[in-house]
């Protein structure tokens, strides 16, 4: 069964906060490894409590990761901007794509409203109080 939506909150209590850590951890870890392995693309992964920290968790292995980072640097600036994205991009395109779906939404509701006139009208029902604007198609 499919879990619900998390809420994204900093956790307040500092022993959940720590449990909740390690399971995501390791599951970001794993998830990391199955990606690297079913695709067959160099990933690495470095992930860090607070800064300085010595139980920071590097995988699949230190020089492992430097060698993708080494490699991900040396990349022509075109191909490694390619599909990066940051998260104004990211915002963008998610406001952009909201925006469309309210538009046919729109478009949508205005079609059954006038589907509702019509056989209002049908019905012999008088389109009294209704302006030109309302009933015109978009």
């Amino acid at each position: 069964m499919a879990r619900g939506m998390v809420k994204l909150a900093l956790i307040k209590n500092n022993s959940a906060q720590r449990t909740c850590f390690r399971k995501r951890k390791s599951c970001l870890l794993k998830k990391i490894r199955e990606l690297s392995i079913l695709c067959g693309v160099e990933a690495c992964a470095i992930i860090m409590n607070v800064p300085n920290d010595p139980n920071s968790v590097v995988w699949p292995s230190p020089q492992e990761t430097q060698s993708v980072i080494n490699m991900f640097k040396s990349m022509p600036a075109m191909e490694k901007n390619k599909r990066m994205i940051n998260q104004e991009d990211y915002l963008k395109q998610r406001i952009k794509k909201m925006e469309e779906q309210a538009k046919k939404q729109q478009f949508e509701n205005h079609k059954l409203e006038m589907t509702e006139v019509m056989y209002q009208a049908l019905a012999g029902k008088r389109l009294e109080g209704m302006r030109k604007e309302d009933l015109a198609i978009q």
